[in-house]
């Protein structure tokens, strides 16, 4: 298979009579100058000049009707994004970079028949300079063939900050031992050399390119078939030669030996995944290759034997919760290539903001307060890029205007530990745009995703690095990681998940209280966390159940647990001191007929246990209530409570009871905030309310809509200036 090989192949810009291209130009001033001073060009060759449209104005015919010039890159011309998104170019903000530019001729790269110049960079002066030697060189570049006039094959770049790495011979040897001994690795690495072959346009890659491949073409193809990382170097590596395959340094043997390895491979992997069944990682995989090789062999054969395997996997990715595994968590390499996907077939629709939204919260949560991840690297990287596709879709609506997204610093590579050379985030189309928000500042402290069972809460400071940061995760949403004050605490938290399925969740943040409610068959657990000082954690459990709960902390490497006492805990390491005072007769197990459990952690001596109003815990000098909290001659009915001094929370609040009946209802849960001397006070509720107070046999009654309100209630002391009235908050 060899791809237009000719001679004469190359770009039709007019006949004798009409153009045969169009030129799309980015819609300023002066890359339109320099497309119009291409279009004179062609025009004093062959006194027919050629079209010249913004990008805006390329219509979906226009790539059926025409061959295009482009000018610019995907920051600028969404025609260059289209072929990006699709891996068919490279042309963004890092490549070729800043003072870099390339000529590149796109064969048949939508299988329609019409091919694409690319003359693309960032820097618009590289550029510039860049077309005015093609103009210098114009007749040595264009030729006319039956009545055709032919702009010929071009494959140039210049890039003055990218693939720079050259190995030693020693290195090189080095290199090609581990690939001979693991064919996967060979594949992998062949894939990225291909893809430094077309960086650089420097032909040693594609000297060093057949001897990494040797041991991969080598190997059974049904050993192909199995195993994810094979799976993954297969995908890599049609998606990698799909781009170089047509530059002028490999011979046309070397391309055959490569087209019969992907024929005879794609075959094997079709016939082991005949209908792509399930969404795991090996399926998606599977169906993301045969997708690729399917257009590999549509534009340079002019069919498509897996065109079966793309509308399954269409059917198979076009949903809007891709990637959740059997335990409830997210499988980051399938959620990646379901956005990779979905932005290659341009469908749009599929990407609800709210789904898109819990997504980029979850790959939020996996980095914690100094900025380490809390899973695997590579899941991790796979989070990463997830996180800033959606940034970049709800950025713009669409995903325009974006670069690819280069990590800081040298990365590390995909498969060779020799040395870190480049971002493969490519591979999957990790884009992100100039106006991507600060992270911590965008999101809450306190967030929930998933609906209508969530699959992670995460509370965390919000720039802070000295704060702290909580996950849980999961149906039961089971703790997993604590950091407090900047050093790591627990992972792999030890409450196992819930034994039966939520059936209500509640949170709630109000003056740097966060709360979060679970409520299940025979279990209700209760979070109570203040910004900087405690959190607190309640189990309540029907006794029957006690016996399905197990667990045992997992504390971070580093952190020594001293028993100070029954139910108390001292947890030290270098640079940091937390407390953790729990009601269990032995801190690493569940007590046996246990119901109630509460379990809290504070930088200072804490204390928990059942009282006989609800189950409180006294930390330091917050005291907080579950259920009910009684103090000074108030008596406070809410999910929990917590007093500090002469301020009071309550989430979840229904009832407050003062000496000389006096009384403040809601008819709905709402969250509270209040100083117990004035009477000040902050409501916020999601759902319409009815506030009732009392004292005596006066009563007032005030309805209010969802919001946020402040007031000052008269029966707490309030002064009569402030009438009780509430004030909406926008």
């Amino acid at each position: 298979m060899t791809p237009q090989a000719s001679p004469w192949s190359g770009v039709p810009l007019t006949d004798e009579r009409q153009p045969l291209c169009l030129v799309v130009a980015p819609g300023k001033p002066r890359w339109e100058e320099l497309a119009h001073r291409f279009c004179v060009r062609v025009r004093e060759y062959t006194r027919v000049e050629p079209e010249q449209r913004r990008p805006e104005q390329l219509e979906e015919t226009d790539w059926q009707r025409y061959h295009l010039i482009l000018f610019g890159s995907i920051l600028d011309n969404p025609a260059i994004l289209r072929l990006y998104a699709r891996h068919l170019c490279f042309t963004d903000a890092a490549y070729p970079g800043i003072g870099g530019a390339e000529a590149r001729t796109l064969w048949n790269p939508l299988a329609n028949g019409r091919h694409v110049l690319l003359l693309g960079g960032s820097d618009y002066e590289a550029v510039h300079e860049m077309v005015i030697q093609l103009h210098r060189s114009f007749s040595e570049v264009t030729y006319w063939r039956e009545g055709i006039f032919f702009l010929r094959r071009l494959n140039f770049a210049a890039s003055t900050e990218n693939c720079r790495w050259t190995p030693s011979p020693a290195e090189l040897e080095r290199i090609l031992e581990k690939a001979k001994a693991d064919p996967t690795l060979a594949l992998g690495l062949a894939a990225d050399y291909a893809l430094y072959q077309y960086q650089s346009d420097e032909e040693r890659w594609s000297e060093v390119l057949p001897q990494v491949l040797r041991p991969a073409l080598e190997r059974p193809v049904e050993e192909w078939c199995t195993g994810e990382s094979s799976l993954l170097a297969l995908w890599h590596l049609i998606t990698a030669w799909n781009l170089a395959v047509t530059h002028p340094s490999y011979t046309d043997p070397f391309r055959e030996q490569i087209a019969e390895f992907l024929h005879r491979v794609g075959e094997a992997v079709a016939e082991a995944f005949p209908s792509l069944e399930g969404i795991d990682r090996a399926t998606v995989t599977a169906g993301l290759f045969l997708h690729r090789l399917g257009r590999f062999w549509e534009r340079f054969r002019g069919t498509n034997p897996y065109a079966s395997h793309t509308e399954a996997l269409r059917r198979l990715l076009i949903r809007s919760d891709p990637g959740r595994r059997p335990d409830g968590l997210r499988d980051w390499l399938v959620v990646d290539q379901w956005l990779s996907f979905l932005f290659e077939m341009e469908a749009y629709d599929v990407l609800e903001d709210e789904r898109l939204r819990e997504l980029a919260l979850e790959a939020f949560a996996l980095t914690d307060n100094r900025q380490e991840p809390v899973i695997s690297r590579a899941d991790w990287e796979h989070a990463q890029n997830v996180l800033l596709k959606i940034a970049a879709f709800l950025d713009s609506g669409e995903p325009l205007w974006l670069r690819r997204w280069m990590r800081r610093g040298e990365p590390e590579p995909l498969y060779s530990p020799d040395r870190p050379r480049w971002s493969w985030n490519w591979y999957t189309g990790a884009y992100v745009p100039d106006r991507l928000p600060t992270p911590p500042r965008e999101i809450p402290r306190l967030f929930r995703s998933g609906k209508p069972t969530p699959a992670l809460v995460a509370l965390r400071a919000d720039l802070d690095p000295l704060n702290e940061y909580l996950a849980l995760w999961g149906p039961g949403l089971s703790l997993r990681w604590l950091t407090w004050r900047g050093l790591p605490w627990l992972q792999n938290g030890g409450w196992k998940e819930a034994p039966s399925e939520l059936r209500r969740v509640w949170t709630a943040e109000l003056d740097g209280f966060g709360y979060l409610l679970l409520e299940g068959e025979g279990y209700r657990r209760h979070l109570l966390w203040r910004v900087g000082h405690f959190f607190a954690l309640w189990e309540r459990r029907d006794p029957e159940l006690a016996e399905r709960w197990s667990g045992l902390w997992e504390f971070a490497s580093g952190v020594r647990v001293e028993e100070m006492e029954e139910g108390l805990l001292r947890l030290r390491q270098e640079g940091g001191e937390l407390w953790m005072g729990t009601d269990r007769p032995r801190w690493d197990e569940w007590p046996a007929g246990a119901v109630e459990t509460t379990t809290a952690w504070s930088p200072y001596r804490s204390t928990a246990g059942p009282r006989p109003s609800g189950l409180s815990v006294q930390l330091g000098p917050a005291l907080c209530g579950l259920g009910e909290l009684k103090l000074d001659g108030w008596s406070v009915s809410a999910e929990v409570a917590c007093a500090v001094g002469r301020r009071l929370w309550a989430m979840g609040f229904r009832e407050l009871r003062l000496e000389g009946n006096r009384t403040l209802r809601a008819s709905r849960p709402i969250d509270l905030s209040l100083d117990r001397r004035t009477g000040a006070g902050l409501i916020r509720t999601p759902e319409p309310v009815l506030l009732e107070w009392s004292g005596g046999p006066e009563r007032e009654t005030e309805h209010l809509e969802p919001g946020e309100y402040r007031s000052t209630f008269l029966i707490l002391g309030g002064s009569e200036e402030s009438g009780g009235q509430e004030e909406k908050e926008e």
